[in-house]
């Protein structure tokens, strides 16, 4: 018995032997080899009947599991290369997602991916760009407490080169570190580095860990908890007492126009100004930030107010700075000055960086 194929085949030869008494049927018999032809094929190629597409079935249970095997999906965002600032409905950054090998360290495959940049795809589809024009290397990258810290090092202008204004690259480049960081659960807050120092622009001069928007992050904060030492209370003595707050401040993509201002100095003034009874202030009224420096782990902290009135109060302030700024990551050390000069407890002058343990 020949194959099906075949037997079709022998069927036109025949009506092509007797085409001198079928020249009407050539029509016919040219369609039905076409025919019986694509039959053919799909039978020897063992296609599956309609609606059994076994490789479109697979791949639309990935889909459905969000996830391909050895695959993981990232949310990044980059820079909208049409943003227009007086737009209330544009949006800086546009979310892309990307699917990537699956790692146990999404933090650092978020920012690799950031790095490298949008595909000609992603660009010419949803209208985005890079956010650095450098090449970046991520030297580190951890999570504690919420704040996700990132430390980068970079040759030459990070910024020469994008088609946006300095001040715009800048404010691109943060805002999609922290909306892609974000997108982990276990981030509240992003903090770049850039050679053991927090990263600062021409522009953005933004100091301390920076928000995820609508997210909580707690700091701790240490007040002064007044203690008698005797009964007659001719003498006060202060120990400390801890406070989670979550601080009140501006979010820096929405209000940020440049000037001094993040956590550092909200901080400074919730600690000159205490919080309700059992937590007394720990710096005189008034008492505020001019300055930070942080680097190889030091905290230099630049106030600007009245002394502390006596030994125990100033020694209380100290150990209070100490130890709520060594709470942070990067943070080991801390000396502060007041008003341009070291800060004096009324007997030694505070003039080396202290640890916490040096505190107890």
């Amino acid at each position: 018995m020949l194959p099906c194929g075949l037997v079709g085949i022998s069927q036109l030869i025949v009506e092509m032997d007797n085409m001198d008494k079928h020249k009407s049927h050539i029509r016919k018999c040219i369609r039905k080899l076409i025919i019986i032809f694509i039959a053919g094929v799909f039978s020897l190629a063992g296609c599956f009947p309609p609606g059994e597409d076994r490789g479109v079935g697979d791949r639309e249970d990935r889909e459905n599991n969000d996830l391909i095997d050895g695959q993981m999906e990232l949310t990044l965002f980059f820079p909208n290369m049409s943003y227009n600032p007086e737009d209330r409905s544009s949006e800086a950054v546009i979310p892309i997602r990307r699917l990537v090998q699956k790692t146990e360290a999404p933090a650092r495959a978020t920012v690799t991916e950031l790095l490298r940049g949008p595909s000609f795809m992603e660009s010419s589809s949803y209208g985005v760009g890079p956010i650095v024009a450098a090449n970046v290397n991520l030297i580190d990258i951890y999570i504690k407490n919420g704040i996700c810290v990132v430390q980068l090092d970079y040759h030459g202008l990070l910024f020469s080169g994008l088609p946006v204004p300095q001040e715009q690259a800048e404010k691109f480049f943060v805002q999609s570190l922290v909306y892609s960081l974000g997108s982990l659960p276990s981030v509240s807050a992003v903090w770049i580095f850039h050679r053991e120092r927090p990263w600062q622009g021409e522009f953005w001069q933004y100091y301390g860990p920076v928000n995820f928007p609508n997210r909580i992050l707690e700091y701790t904060l240490y007040y002064s908890s007044y203690i008698l030492p005797d009964i007659n209370g001719y003498a006060k003595e202060s120990s400390l007492i801890s406070e989670e707050i979550v601080l009140e401040q501006r979010h820096p993509f929405i209000s940020y126009t440049g000037g001094l201002e993040g956590p550092f100095f909200a901080i400074i003034d919730k600690l000159a100004a205490g919080s309700g009874p059992g937590y007394d202030p720990v710096l005189p009224e008034g008492t505020h930030a001019v300055q930070f420096e942080l680097h190889d782990g030091v905290l230099t902290i630049h106030l600007a107010g009245r002394q502390p009135a006596g030994y125990p109060a100033a020694q209380s302030a100290i150990r209070s700075l100490v130890y709520t700024f060594t709470e942070l990551p990067e943070i080991e050390r801390v000396i502060a000055t007041l008003n341009g000069e070291p800060f004096s407890d009324g007997n030694d002058v505070w003039i080396l960086p202290l640890s916490r343990n040096e505190m107890q």
